[in-house]
């Protein structure tokens, strides 16, 4: 996965979005920009030190002016906002017969044009189990994905294996789980009982 960045002007008004790239600067500087946060935005520049976000400051902080930097941006009357995460994607997802258009690939290609940084797919298990799916999950993700992504896993069946699976894959990273209430007569469809 490369953490690498470079940045995009968009249609007005100007944006500007830390996405990845193929360039290496060791250390940034983002100047004059509409700082955007989730309480407040405001006119600021913001520092980076490779893939890390190293300060955001008020202009009139000038905490960072002493430091040479390899790139200076302008980003004088452009917006500088944090990439986005989508919670919900099912990238290459096998599902009743189909599968999903996107794959790992073009998924996270559209989601970085789109200032997206990072996502969550979900992992359909087959009779194999979660490891398994995990695993085949991994395998494809991380050939292909250009951005930052973490992994949600579908309960589709319940018996002691599951049970012990689901306490591996969470050491490996997975922190949240889904039961189907939909699809009734599927393999997916979770019942009262099977749920408690």
């Amino acid at each position: 996965m490369q953490k690498l960045f470079k940045f995009k002007k968009t249609l007005k008004p100007s944006l500007i979005q830390a996405t990845l790239s193929t360039r290496n600067f060791s250390s940034i500087l983002i100047k004059n920009g509409i700082v955007v946060n989730s309480d407040r935005q405001f006119k600021g520049d913001v520092t980076l030190e490779g893939d890390k976000i190293t300060g955001v400051y008020n202009q009139s902080d000038k905490i960072h002016s002493l430091k040479n930097f390899d790139k200076i941006i302008d980003a004088q009357g452009k917006y500088v906002i944090p990439g986005g995460i989508d919670p919900h994607v099912h990238l290459e997802l096998p599902f009743m017969g189909t599968t999903a258009v996107d794959d790992f690939d073009k998924g996270s290609r559209a989601a970085l044009a789109g200032g997206t940084t990072s996502f969550i797919d979900f992992i359909i298990p087959g009779s194999e189990g979660l490891v398994a799916g995990f695993n085949d999950w991994r395998k494809r993700a991380d050939a292909k994905t250009h951005c930052d992504y973490s992994l949600h896993c579908a309960i589709t069946d319940w018996n002691p294996q599951i049970l012990r699976e689901m306490e591996e894959i969470v050491k490996r990273g997975v922190s949240s789980f889904k039961l189907f209430m939909a699809y009734k007569g599927t393999a997916f469809y979770q019942t009262d009982e099977r749920m408690l």
